[in-house]
């Protein structure tokens, strides 16, 4: 039954912003071991803690896999610059799930960018920084 907990989460972490990851996994911890502290008992003996260690295991090893392999961005797990960002990605759009277009802000100049698994080619470095979505529509 907890198997099914796992997938909410999941999902969260390829949509979801950080506050939904970090939400959702402090609810699903709640639900798993509320339970066991309050009833306890024969209802939830012992063993029940080795379930809530092995689904909490688990739910990590699928999002370490699934952000190793770039099929999730996991904010969670982004590094935090200080000061001002020169660098943002506006927009990323999988071709493959080894291939993909990004949309990168860098230095105030619009770059389109592709990669795949052994390179990284700039396909647009003439996009006008004021409305980079008008210049990818109006493109031939």
């Amino acid at each position: 039954m907890a198997a099914v907990f796992i997938l909410p989460i999941i999902w969260i972490a390829f949509y979801g912003r950080r506050v939904q990851v970090v939400v959702g996994l402090a609810t699903l911890a709640a639900v798993l071991i509320i339970p066991i502290l309050a009833i306890g008992g024969v209802v939830y003996p012992e063993s029940e803690w080795r379930m809530v260690l092995v689904v909490l295991a688990l739910l990590g090893g699928l999002l370490f896999l699934a952000k190793k392999r770039g099929m999730a961005s996991l904010p969670l797990l982004g590094r935090r610059s200080a000061g001002v960002r020169r660098m943002e990605v506006l927009e990323r759009v999988p071709l493959t799930p080894q291939h993909a277009i990004h949309l990168v802000r860098v230095s105030g100049k619009v770059v389109l960018i592709g990669t795949a698994p052994s390179s990284c080619t700039i396909l647009d470095s003439a996009l006008p920084e004021a409305s980079p979505e008008n210049a990818l529509s109006t493109r031939p």
